[in-house]
């Protein structure tokens, strides 16, 4: 397993035995003879061969020369970098709810990656990328989402009412404009789809009849 996901990343970003023998210190009969699987590596010898060929490879080592990478890959890392680059300027993901279409079209691209990992499209190497910034495979995100729910929930119950979208209570309104979201997303006006559990638990409490008033229809 560990054999393929390192020849599996070593054909993304085109390097060769040589040159990754070189970048970790060994031999290039000795890194021949691991990935014909002849023989082992240190435990740290995998962790540098992971580190190289992981994101450090990419900004740390310019003195491996690499092939360009095919269209496809190269938009990948482009995002992979915008993603990274928004998230250590802002401190979150961005979403896919944006209105400005720039952090959308990142927060789409996030998504689908989150797809692909669900659906076992994801390559390893990849998810090792996102892993190395933390990226949220969407645990954090489904975890939010619930606790907006409950306290939408709450509020319901407690006030008798939906809440106000143009509320002085900033936590009123915010919890509107969240209602709000919801219900565009079910209509397909957000262009992305609601997962079923969600759907389940905002149907349960009638979401559909508000108006965004603060009253039932």
């Amino acid at each position: 397993m560990i054999r393929e996901i390192i020849k599996e990343a070593m054909e993304l970003h085109k390097v060769g035995a040589s040159a990754l023998a070189d970048a970790i210190g060994i031999s290039k009969s000795g890194m021949a003879s691991f990935l014909s699987g002849k023989s082992n590596l240190s435990q740290s010898k995998i962790e540098n061969v992971f580190n190289t060929l992981g994101i450090e490879f990419v900004i740390k080592q310019p003195q491996i020369k690499q092939r360009p990478l095919n269209k496809r890959d190269t938009i990948w890392h482009e995002m992979f970098n915008c993603v990274k680059s928004y998230h250590t300027n802002i401190g979150t993901w961005p979403s896919s709810y944006s209105t400005d279409k720039r952090i959308k079209k990142l927060g789409l691209w996030c998504v689908n990656q989150r797809q692909y990992k669900k659906i076992g499209k994801i390559s390893d190497i990849r998810k090792q990328m996102l892993d190395s910034i933390g990226f949220d495979w969407g645990e954090v995100l489904n975890d939010k989402w619930l606790e907006t729910f409950e306290a939408l929930k709450s509020y319901r119950e407690k006030v008798g009412k939906w809440p106000y979208r143009k509320s002085d209570n900033k936590d009123e309104a915010r919890l509107a404009a969240w209602l709000y979201s919801q219900r565009s997303i079910v209509k397909g006006n957000k262009g992305c789809k609601m997962p079923l559990d969600h759907l389940e638990k905002l149907e349960s409490i009638n979401f559909m009849e508000c108006d965004y008033r603060g009253k039932q229809k």
